[in-house]
């Protein structure tokens, strides 16, 4: 019988969950209020949708559903606490998971206001686990808003804890509400949030549905027949009869790499690269970034499947990483890989993600360039062993602030934010340079033409930026073409007569590019590029992209951007989306073949552009649902989690038998005497098989 100091206390706890939860959330509501024009932007689940509705009402009315089942839940889990485990365990855990749920809230509220519109979500949260060194040394800038957030909360709550007390005094009665209606209570609300989630194609509004959601997804996609088991099943990469030359490859990840750096009559701040796009051999034009964010385009480019379109990393604790290029490549072709770079940031990523083989890191290009050959070296590249070499150049990266380069770097135009930017491209335009004097290998001179063994080379930007306006928000809120458009050159050399390039590029096609080049074949449905090496047939047309989408890291429930052929234009619609829904904010004309620029759009182009742009909008969002789902469910901690519970399960039911047989057989009654030995029983002890 639970006395009426623990029911004060426990009601206390469970008042503080839902103020500590209510402050967040109406935090999270008035700074979008404030910032964004009468709007919150609020983060999304599993499928990377914000959910919009006159009013807000529809928001507010499933934050407040899910904080009921929230308390009902706990509320049961500690009563059951409290009489099997006694008062001391049940008052901890009840602490636990308000300090739990404390710190959430305030980490959502930081994030909402530091990070223009993030929110915290469960696989963000294993993220953080998994990387907690990268996790603190990102947030140590930013601390004053977490700082901050964590004061917001905690005073309100102190203002608050004399009536929250004096609350649970008065409401600590003997009396206790009838588990059928706690039960009828949780009930309801689930079945009204499963309505909601159908309504609005699965998405949490607030930080437990987002939580939740997420839970749910995992759970349902490790302990429950699905459809997603069959298309995970089928992803699988093999190796093609015949494929025995394996090229050397590379990869060379541009930091910011935006398409402007192609522009033969811009400032040659990359004269490298523009040195090279004179040769016959080498194709270069615009990619498209689908979520623009450095590791969202390093997973597409590595893996061949899109990103989620989430403000969190979902996709890299998905079973899909098992066919990344490092792991594909090493199974079916027997390369080494190598991943280099010049930052110290997540370097565990590289092995854990995407199965690269060796990591070398340095803080400059002049150490870094003797440990790459070292290594290559070292597995006798040059001797013809295949290689993989992925490299990333990170010098361009934001933000561009005038102490980030001397002033004797400078001098390309007269914006300073795009003067800083094109210096910084200057380094990373070097270190390309430097690395491919060493990789891919090449001819001696006057040995003749390039050959297969001399391998492929791509150069690749994650995402642009803008740099125009005083202050330019970063390149994870926006989706314009200055940001979801970025450089891509390929170095074919003995390929290039079977190059045939696309009008519209994915960070996907090189994947499917090397895939064509060392002779794996992609089999099942998540693979979406399309490989830029040919057959040599005419039908290449029939190999292009439809459209190709891109969402905003930060708010990918808010901003949208697809780029589409539409009778023989090419298009990039821009959406934004508010209180009203999405809304057609902008259309350009983009490059019509595979190379830099744009066109003029003349006004018959712009309406071809904007009848087609609401229908591959909606097509964008279907196959975004589905995708941000799957990479939910597939995702590799939960059923790491489920495999350590169903482990335990087993342990103690083996436990369970030894105690059985080692304590109670010594002092089972022994057989009666009359009992005739049964012929198909072969135990050798004192008990009839009836009795087993």
């Amino acid at each position: 019988m639970e006395l009426k100091e623990e029911v004060k206390f426990r009601r206390c706890v469970q008042a503080v969950i839902a103020f500590t939860v209510s402050a967040s959330e109406c935090g999270k509501w008035t700074w979008g209020k404030y910032l964004h024009d009468g709007y919150g932007y609020w983060w999304v689940s599993a499928t990377g949708f914000s959910y919009f509705s006159e009013g807000g009402s529809d928001q507010r009315d499933e934050a407040i559903l899910s904080l009921i089942l929230t308390l009902l839940v706990i509320d049961v889990l500690v009563q059951w606490i409290f009489h099997t485990l006694g008062a001391r365990v049940a008052k901890s855990l009840h602490v636990a998971l308000a300090a739990l749920l404390g710190c959430l809230s305030t980490a959502d509220l930081s994030l909402t206001v530091g990070a223009g519109g993030a929110r915290v979500s469960l696989p963000l949260v294993l993220f953080a686990v998994t990387e907690c060194g990268y996790v603190l040394r990102m947030v140590w800038p930013w601390l004053h808003y977490v700082a901050m957030s964590l004061a917001v909360v905690m005073s309100l709550l102190l203002l608050s804890l004399p009536c929250l007390r004096q609350m649970a005094r008065l409401i600590a009665v003997s009396w206790r509400l009838p588990w059928l209606l706690k039960l009828s209570g949780a009930i309801y609300c689930g079945r009204s949030l499963w309505i909601r989630r159908s309504e609005s194609e699965g998405v949490g509004a607030d930080l437990l549905s987002q939580l939740g959601s997420d839970a749910f997804a995992m759970i349902m996609g490790k302990l429950f027949p699905a459809e997603s088991r069959e298309v995970l099943r089928s992803h699988a990469t093999a190796k093609m009869e015949g494929a025995r030359d394996f090229p050397p490859l590379l990869i060379f990840h541009w930091e910011a790499g935006a398409d402007v750096l192609l522009d033969l009559d811009g400032p040659v701040a990359t004269p490298f690269l523009h040195q090279m796009l004179s040769r016959p051999d080498v194709f270069a034009g615009s990619a498209i970034a689908s979520v623009p964010v450095t590791l969202k385009t390093a997973w597409e480019v590595l893996c061949g499947v899109p990103a989620s379109s989430t403000s969190d990393f979902r996709e890299q604790g998905s079973h899909l990483r098992h066919e990344c290029l490092p792991r594909a490549l090493r199974r079916c072709c027997g390369y080494r890989s190598l991943l280099a770079k010049t930052d110290k940031e997540l370097p565990d990523i590289p092995r854990r993600v995407f199965g690269f083989e060796a990591t070398v890191v340095a803080e400059d290009m002049d150490g870094l360039l003797p440990k790459i050959q070292a290594q290559l070296d070292a597995w006798d590249a040059y001797g013809g062993a295949p290689v993989f070499v992925y490299f990333y150049g990170g010098d361009a990266h934001p933000p561009y602030y005038a102490s980030k380069v001397d002033s004797s770097e400078r001098g390309y135009v007269e914006s300073e934010l795009l003067d800083i930017f094109l210096a910084l491209n200057r380094r990373t335009d070097l270190a390309a340079e430097q690395l491919a004097k060493i990789w891919p290998p090449k001819p001696q001179p006057g040995a003749g033409p390039w050959r297969r063994e001399h391998g492929l080379a791509f150069y690749l930007g994650d995402h642009g930026e803008q740099l125009t306006g005083h202050d330019p928000p970063p390149h994870g809120n926006l989706v314009s073409p200055d940001v979801s458009r970025t450089l891509l050159a390929v170095e074919a050399r003995a390929f290039a007569p079977n190059f045939q390039p696309h009008r519209l590029v994915r960070m996907a096609d090189i994947y499917a590019t090397i895939a064509s080049a060392v002779g794996l074949k992609l089999n099942g449905s998540l693979f979406v590029g399309r490989s830029l090496l040919g057959n040599g047939s005419t039908d290449a047309p029939h190999n292009e992209h439809a459209a190709i989408s891109s969402f905003s890291f930060y708010r990918p429930g808010d901003l949208s951007a697809i780029h589409f052929l539409a009778d023989g234009h090419m298009c990039a619609a821009e959406f934004h989306r508010g209180s009203e829904g999405w809304s057609l904010h902008q259309v350009d004309a983009v490059q019509n073949s595979f190379g830099a620029g744009r066109l003029a759009m003349t006004e018959k182009g712009v309406e071809s552009c904007r009848a087609v742009a609401v229908q591959r909008l909606r097509a964008a969002l279907r196959h975004r649902y589905q995708s941000n789902l799957l990479l939910t469910e597939s995702n590799v901690h939960a059923a790491w989690l489920i495999a350590t519970m169903r482990a335990a399960a087993l342990k103690a039911k083996v436990l369970a038998a030894w105690v059985a047989k080692s304590v109670l057989w010594p002092i089972l009654p022994a057989p009666a005497a009359d009992s005739e030995p049964d012929p198909n029983c072969s135990e050798p002890v004192n008990l009839t098989c009836a009795e087993l």
